[in-house]
């Protein structure tokens, strides 16, 4: 392309130099006869006029008639200094235009015309013209032209012939040393490129090597095999698989895949996981097992059975390629790729997957026969663990019998000092599995105070135990006694049980103290056992249940005093001894950590009239549903009270008076839009006025921190109640605290 260009443009420089010489040539000439011209007539009309002007002054009277005199002067200055053909004219004008005296007519076409103005006197008397025609120098121009156009040709044929050439023969060389210079490195690219290609194949087989050396199974070789090699090829995926033949079927033993992530792949592996080939008319699978040799199939789909060629069509596959896996002669499996893509057969592509492929082969079968050896010997480990298993039971079951019953003493004392009944219920689960020996599984229910339903408190073992059913669907709970039976046969079973329970059976037993039922504790056995081993399991199981039953009826007894001494009964909401006990704490905490400690003091606007107009059961409606209010928008971490009356005391844990603030507004809207009802009918929605106190902003102590909270109260009422006032301090020094608007 380039020696193109740089010979079109000398073509057209060698034109272009052609077309100078041909108009340049006649252009020189006519621009040079026409100067002459022009200045010869300018000479003429100088000199005529000068010597007609001597004429007049002569003979001032007569000079019109001198005829022969005047056409001598004319004729003066008309010669031509280059000897060619002239038309010359000249004549004598008046004032008026009239023509006084010619010498001829003035030529005809293009002419050179000057003129000159005859003086008499210092006065205009005529005019004198003198005109040349360019015909003569027009018709030579001509000529010229016609030689300078055959000069040009022969300048344009010489460039062409002479000076192109020689340019066209170098760059037709300089041309060929390109190609030659593109021929050696495309040869070194390609020799780059072989060697690339067989460091490619070097790496790979290093890569399969390295695999069969660090797989542990034969999963975990050929899965990594197949990776190895569909990446080095660039087919999609692959397929490995050891078989077992049935006559002339083939059927797939083990596999692994190679795939990409697609559901339709899921679907054709899963297909051909377990799929029979055809041995003696197969053209694919079927051919390399009945030959032993390579096939590659451009078309699958046009190539195979009606089975797997629609599962090729389903997901796309055009072209695949297969290989034996042999032990010495006989194959035992095959190895298959697959491309989307429609590829011509490559021999050396061929040789070199099937020379991978039968290496993976020798891994597969080695590592498969290391994993038999291995399934074999865990095989003898498990029969012997199993009688070792055997004899180390008996000892273990009278180690079994001295745990359970240090386990009973262990659990006994730690069950008198549970906080509440969740907690006990917690030991008892991990307890209990120890102490009653053979249970698979076990619940311990816990009887409402309504009485009216037994509550699933905890449970062990894998066995899904109803959530809570009536007392009237237990057996055990209407006769007052243990009910069930050791050895699964069950006359009466109980409504809460569930079918298909273990060999061992099930057995209900009643938790009852000081002559009042506490619960039910449900424990499943996971064997029968003989008759000496139920009876003992029984007797352990009633020992169980009353030391159980003493234990919880403390633990519940415990937890109703606490929870009244600290709750208040209509609210829900814990009382004022329970502030006093936690502010501190919590204070002490604060301060520890370096954070603010926000306490709110609030009261029910004009809840006296409210009591008076509505009465007091209406009034108890309203306390409740405020102190079901106050337990949604606190947080586990803080702390809601019913100080007295109608005033409740909230402190927020690690809370600023700017996020105090914010929540009083969220808490006094809801409080706003809250619906009380007394029965069916909907009583007056309420407000509140809230006090805020910051420590250690405004107190350093609870005491002073519920006085100041209590002062900005009191000063949110005075401000027309419904709304917040927070506590400022007036003076660091006196640390008196004054309520401001929020």
């Amino acid at each position: 392309m380039d020696v193109l260009r740089a010979r079109n443009l000398l073509l057209w420089g060698a034109m272009l130099a052609a077309a100078l010489v041909g108009v340049a040539l006649p252009s020189l000439y006519f621009y040079q006869g026409l100067s002459n011209e022009q200045s010869a007539s300018a000479a003429a009309v100088r000199m005529q006029s000068a010597t007609v002007m001597q004429v007049i002054s002569r003979n001032p009277e007569n000079w019109r008639f001198q005829d022969s005199l005047l056409r001598e002067v004319l004729a003066t200055g008309t010669g031509d200094p280059d000897e060619r053909p002239r038309e010359v004219a000249s004549r004598v004008l008046r004032l008026d235009g009239s023509i006084v005296l010619e010498t001829a007519e003035l030529p005809a076409g293009p002419r050179v015309v000057r003129r000159a103005t005859l003086s008499e006197s210092g006065q205009a008397v005529g005019y004198l013209e003198h005109a040349v025609g360019l015909r003569p120098l027009l018709k030579s121009t001509v000529l010229v032209t016609l030689a300078g156009t055959l000069l040009a040709m022969l300048v344009y044929w010489f460039l062409r012939l002479l000076l192109l050439r020689t340019v066209h023969s170098g760059l037709a060389a300089l041309q060929a040393e390109v190609r030659r210079a593109e021929a050696a490195l495309a040869e070194k690219a390609a020799v780059e490129g072989e060697l690339r290609r067989q460091a490619r194949q070097e790496r790979l087989l290093e890569a399969l090597a390295a695999a069969s050396n660090t797989a542990r199974t034969p999963g975990e070789a050929m899965s990594q095999c197949l990776g190895q090699i569909c990446e080095f090829t660039g087919w999609q995926f692959g397929h490995a698989a050891l078989v077992d033949f049935d006559g002339d079927k083939a059927l797939t033993r083990v596999d692994f895949w190679h795939r990409p992530a697609g559901e339709a792949y899921d679907r054709f592996a899963e297909a051909n996981s377990r799929h029979r080939h055809d041995v003696a008319g197969g053209k694919f699978v079927g051919k390399v097992l009945r030959t032993g040799v390579p096939v590659w199939i451009t078309e699958l789909s046009g190539s195979q059975g009606a089975t797997r060629a629609a599962q090729f069509a389903s997901i796309g596959v055009h072209t695949g390629m297969a290989f034996p896996i042999l032990r010495g002669r006989e194959p035992i499996g095959f190895f298959e790729f697959f491309s989307e893509a429609a590829l011509e057969p490559d021999a050396e592509l061929t040789a070199l997957v099937q020379r991978a492929s039968g290496y993976v082969g020798g891994v597969a079968e080695r590592v498969e026969a290391a994993d038999q050896i291995s399934r074999l010997n865990q095989d003898l480990e498990r029969r012997v663990a199993e009688r070792t298993a055997a004899s180390e039971r008996a000892s273990a079951l009278l180690a079994a019998r001295g745990r359970e019953a240090a386990a009973i003493g262990e659990m006994t004392g730690v069950l008198q000092v549970a906080e509440n009944l969740e907690e006990a219920g917690r030991l008892v689960a991990r307890y209990l599995p120890v102490i009653l020996h053979g249970t698979a599984a076990g619940a311990l229910y816990l009887l409402r105070a309504s009485r009216d339903s037994l509550e699933r408190l905890s449970t062990w073992g894998d066995t899904v135990f109803t959530a809570s059913f009536p007392p009237a669907q237990c057996w055990g709970m209407r006769r007052g006694q243990p009910h069930g039976s050791l050895d699964g046969a069950v006359p009466l079973r109980c409504a809460h049980v569930a079918d298909g329970e273990a060999p061992g059976g099930t057995l209900c037993l009643p938790l009852v103290a000081q002559g009042e039922s506490l619960g039910l504790l449900e424990v499943v056995y996971a064997e029968a056992g003989d008759a000496d081993s139920r009876s003992d399991r029984l007797a352990a199981a009633k020992r169980i249940t009353e030391q159980l039953s003493l234990a919880l009826a403390n633990v519940r007894l415990r937890e109703s005093l606490r929870e009244q001494s600290i709750r208040d009964a209509l609210t829900g909401l814990h009382n004022r001894r329970y502030l006093e006990e936690s502010l501190d704490r919590e204070l002490a905490r604060s301060a520890r950590d370096g954070q603010p400690l926000a306490v709110f003091m609030l009261d029910v606007d004009h809840f006296k009239r409210y009591n008076d107009t509505h009465g007091h059961d209406a009034g108890d409606a309203v306390l409740r549903e405020l102190g079901r209010e106050l337990r949604k928008c606190a947080r586990a971490s803080d702390i809601v009270c019913r100080f007295g009356g109608e005033e409740f005391v909230v402190v927020l844990a690690d809370a600023s008076g700017d996020a105090a603030s914010a929540w009083s507004e969220r808490f006094m809207q809801n409080v706003r839009a809250m619906e009380v009802r007394l029965g069916n009918r909907a009583l007056p929605s309420i407000t509140v006025s809230m006090g805020l106190a910051v420590f250690p902003q405004h107190a350093d102590g609870a005491d002073a921190l519920l006085r100041a909270a209590d002062e900005a109260l009191y000063e949110a009422k005075r401000d027309g109640r419904d709304r917040l006032r927070v506590v400022r301090l007036q003076t660091v020094e006196s640390r008196q605290p004054t309520a401001v608007a929020a």
